[in-house]
């Protein structure tokens, strides 16, 4: 074929199309396993209408810490410098804390993490506020796991971490 406009070059290739990268849409869990999870604080440990956490981390079958890569997280309620994702960004200085400046929404308050994977998730660490306050320590809670975001059930397990030791130590919750 020509243009009569000059000369016409042809180069060869090939395309391979490859089908799509499976999506969370498509995968299915493997039994027991959960993509997201819910830390629902009840009461604060001094009757305040705060939460508060340091760090979260979730428990494998052999009470590791799962890798945090990719999750993100996500609260009913957060002050402006304190968001949901300092829990889980690996700095014990940082912190999330539900507003208290200018209005306190009163508990329950929900902590969501998406995992962004599926996981065998056995239990949970919740390490309160590392500056010496108690403000918004978690004391009741409800711990909720699900697949996909939206049916929560039941409660996996539910406590008082107030009664597990000093107010500023870490705690941790295996399920049964």
């Amino acid at each position: 074929m020509s243009d009569n406009k000059g000369p016409q070059t042809s180069v060869a290739f090939q395309w391979a199309v490859q089908p799509p990268a499976a999506s969370m849409d498509t995968v299915k869990p493997a039994p027991g396993d959960v993509r997201f999870v819910k830390l629902e604080e009840v009461s604060e440990l001094n009757g305040k209408p705060w939460a508060s956490m340091a760090e979260f981390n979730l428990v494998d079958a052999k009470g590791a810490n799962l890798p945090r890569t990719g999750w993100t997280a996500s609260a009913d309620s957060a002050d402006t410098n304190d968001k949901p994702g300092n829990a889980i960004d690996g700095n014990a200085a940082s912190l999330w804390h539900t507003q208290w400046d200018g209005d306190s929404p009163p508990p329950p308050h929900s902590f969501i993490v998406d995992l962004r994977r599926y996981e065998p998730v056995r239990g949970f660490r919740y390490l309160p506020r590392q500056d010496k306050l108690t403000n918004g320590i978690i004391a009741k809670f409800r711990f909720y796991t699900s697949v996909d975001g939206v049916d929560w059930g039941r409660p996996v397990a539910e406590g008082d971490l107030a009664a597990m030791g000093a107010p500023n130590a870490e705690k941790t919750v295996l399920l049964k």
